[in-house]
């Protein structure tokens, strides 16, 4: 039985953090300048650990990538190895360097950088987006559960940020997408959906695809609330994107319990926290209540 010792495996959010989670979702909204700027604020602030900074420069990486200027990605890339201080753990940012490099010597097209089924599962789930997707798994060999060298994500991930992409999240789960991957932040396609505002999506991947809010920790034999690297829940994601939509689906699912609604992450924040809008905290309160 879930108690009101929720655990989540997660740390204290640093200085920069905010900065950083604002960078990744103006990325996967294609603001890619103001992604650089987000980054470029959070590498600003001092006594932030190696691990974010090195993230803010992988962040201003990717965000060059996307608008293929190579030699930034290169310097960027090389910034956040340098942070990590470790080349060999970080090898995301190993191989946004070198594939910048090969870029500068090469020049080749956008799709040569990254799995281009990634960027077919962007798109508005057309049939010309499905058929692309089929054609990279099936006569490509595209690995639909790898993550994208370039953005840390899964084709489900890409498509998840947005319910115009819901026909394509369905075809990905029917192909056998994993819902339960997870990138180097931490987050499944249901927390990215959740982050973004996709109500369709949030529904479909937990009323229908199997999502899940929670997991039963084999260690501590109890339940455990899913976040991201963060101790953010979806729960946490939709209330702080006041996002009355989503908060709604995930209250009203069967894994969504008092202890759920009420955890804490390790910055003492729960969801109700997390919001600005009152109709959101009313509604959170309202459903812990009714649970008892």
């Amino acid at each position: 039985m879930l108690n009101n010792n929720l655990s989540v495996s997660s740390s204290m959010v640093p200085r920069g953090a905010d900065h950083l989670h604002t960078a990744m979702k103006s990325i996967r909204e294609g603001a890619y300048a103001s992604a650089v700027t987000e980054a470029n604020k959070g590498l600003e602030l001092d006594n932030i650990s190696s691990g974010v900074r090195a993230s803010l420069w992988q962040q201003k990486a990717i965000a060059f990538s996307k608008t293929r200027s190579w030699e930034k990605v290169a310097e960027a890339a090389f910034r956040g190895i340098e942070a990590s201080n470790c080349h060999e753990k970080n090898q995301s940012l190993a191989k946004l360097h070198l594939a910048a490099i090969e870029h500068i010597k090469k020049t080749p097209d956008l799709y040569g950088m990254s799995p281009s089924i990634c960027w077919a599962a962007i798109g508005k789930g057309t049939q010309e987006n499905l058929d692309a997707i089929a054609h990279f798994v099936h006569k490509k060999g595209a690995k639909l559960n790898s993550l994208d060298r370039i953005s840390g994500e899964t084709p489900l991930m890409s498509a998840a940020i947005s319910d115009e992409s819901l026909t394509t999240v369905k075809y990905l789960t029917g192909l056998g997408a994993d819902l339960m991957k997870i990138n180097s932040f931490g987050e499944t396609a249901l927390m990215i959906a959740s982050d973004h505002g996709a109500s369709k999506v949030v529904a479909y991947l937990l009323n229908e695809a199997g999502a899940k809010l929670t997991t039963y920790n084999q260690k501590s034999k109890r339940l455990a609330a899913l976040g991201n690297t963060f101790g953010q829940t979806p729960l946490m994601l939709a209330a702080k994107g006041n996002h009355l939509k989503v908060t709604r689906v995930i209250l009203d699912h069967v894994d969504c319990t008092k202890s759920y609604i009420l955890y804490k992450n390790a910055d003492g924040q729960s969801a109700g926290n997390m919001t600005t809008d009152l109709p959101i905290l009313k509604m959170i309160l309202a459903a812990a209540k009714k649970l008892g």
